[in-house]
């Protein structure tokens, strides 16, 4: 048998080998080029990650730096606090210590201690701890008469009340049927009421200033007429002063920045809620919070202020009237009435030393109304109302037709263990009082 071999099926064969060889060469190129395409995505993807390991640790290590920043100012301001408490009796002042990265400056009436420290500041908003200083229900400063109860006030903490002992009474026929847990003691050291009044004279110059001559800066902005919230609605984180000549209206919710001092030349009005942290307002004539008004603020005035409705001025706030009346109009130095609460400290300076004796310059806390912190007066009071903590007054009475019943207490509850613990009232004692912080932050 032949074998035949034709020259097409050579052909074939040869045509069918170059084939297979072309295949492999195509696959390892292939093969090679999806190596390539895996290396260079493994490279990126090294080098990503590396970038990002490198960055986070430069994010660590900045916050690291910050938190340590952070740490050194709070004990710095923790040390001055600590040295500041030790000689505050003294003639010592931190500008004369090694203090230069502490700013100190007055906040109304508490003191706003600022650290600065690797670029971190952290500020402190300071005052007078109360718990074991206020430990009276009741002090009443006038030492000529007795002090008598009679109808159906509530009275739970000790009284000092000077030389004199309480009684109860009745009153024109009606037998005495309140209560009063509390014993009455002998005058200690008591806070002088007065001290504050260097405070106030500035404040007092501050309001009553030629408003022409204000320097206009990136921190204050000034309003030459009669002003209405809105027109404060867009004011700027940073901005500290705000002066306006004339009155201002605030009868739509506000937002205005943290430690915002508001100078009102004329009549301040609030009647609705105003946000923001430890805001202080200084008006030149009166100050009126009513409706359903909420805020924290500090409200000082050298008229009257009133505060009705169910206005709520939330801890640490205060109302101050440091009342200078003209001509000795009938006003009230402070009227709080309606279901109002004042969380903080309401106080009266009269400037005229006659005030303190014209039954016209009076206090009144209306029966619904409530202070719940501390309540000063170097005048009169009338206290129909709640008072959970204490109360310092030269004198109380209240009027039945034709009578003015002098140092009578008729109505109203007076009541230390209601005060909230840990209490912090103004800087206004130049006496060795523990200080306390009311307000901790770092400012960013």
């Amino acid at each position: 048998m032949r074998l035949i071999i034709r020259a097409n099926d050579l052909y074939n064969a040869e045509m069918n080998r170059l084939s297979v060889k072309e295949f492999f060469v195509a696959e390892e190129g292939s093969v090679l080029a999806s190596v390539l395409v895996i290396v260079t995505i493994l490279l990126v993807s090294i080098g990503a990650i590396l970038s990002a390991m490198l960055l986070q640790s430069r994010f660590i290590h900045k916050d690291i730096q910050h938190t340590e920043a952070v740490y050194k100012a709070e004990q710095r301001l923790s040390e001055y606090l600590y040295w500041k408490g030790k000689n505050n009796n003294t003639e010592a002042s931190y500008s004369n210590s090694d203090w230069s990265d502490i700013i100190e400056k007055d906040h109304g009436l508490y003191t706003l201690v600022t650290a600065k420290v690797l670029g971190v500041e952290i500020q402190a908003l300071i005052g007078n701890n109360a718990d074991n200083w206020l430990n009276y229900s009741i002090i009443l400063t006038d030492t000529t008469s007795a002090l008598t109860f009679t109808g159906s006030p509530i009275v739970n903490g000790d009284l000092q009340l000077g030389s004199k002992e309480y009684r109860t009474d009745n009153f024109k026929g009606v037998p005495f049927t309140g209560s009063i847990t509390g014993n009455a003691v002998r005058p200690s050291e008591t806070f002088d009421l007065e001290s504050i009044q260097s405070i106030l004279d500035s404040l007092s110059i501050l309001i009553e200033s030629d408003y022409s001559e204000i320097e206009l800066g990136d921190h204050t902005r000034y309003f030459e007429d009669n002003t209405e919230s809105g027109e404060l609605e867009f004011l700027a984180e940073g901005i500290s002063n705000v002066f306006i000549d004339g009155n201002l209206s605030i009868l739509e919710p506000l937002r205005l920045p943290n430690f915002t001092n508001v100078i009102v030349k004329d009549t301040l009005f609030i009647e609705a809620n105003v946000d923001g942290d430890h805001l202080v307002f200084l008006a030149g004539s009166n100050i009126v919070v009513a409706k359903k008004a909420e805020l924290q603020a500090q409200l000082i005035s050298t008229g009257s202020i009133s505060v009705s409705g169910e206005a709520y001025l939330h801890y640490p706030s205060a109302i101050v009237s440091y009342f200078n009346p003209p001509d000795f109009e009938e006003l009230a130095p402070i009227l709080i009435e309606g279901t109002s609460i004042v969380d903080g400290l309401v106080y009266t300076q009269h400037q005229s030393s006659s005030s303190s004796g014209n039954s016209v310059f009076k206090n009144v806390i209306e029966s619904n109304a409530l202070i719940r912190g501390a309540y000063f007066n170097t005048g009169i009071s009338e206290v129909k109302g709640k008072i959970y903590g204490t109360i310092i007054t030269q004198q109380f009475e209240f009027y039945e037709s034709p009578t003015t019943y002098k140092n009578w207490i008729r109505e109203g509850e007076f009541d230390l263990a209601k005060r909230p613990e840990g209490f912090i009232i103004p800087s206004l004692s130049r006496q060795q009082i523990e200080i306390g912080v009311v307000d901790w932050r770092i400012i960013e």
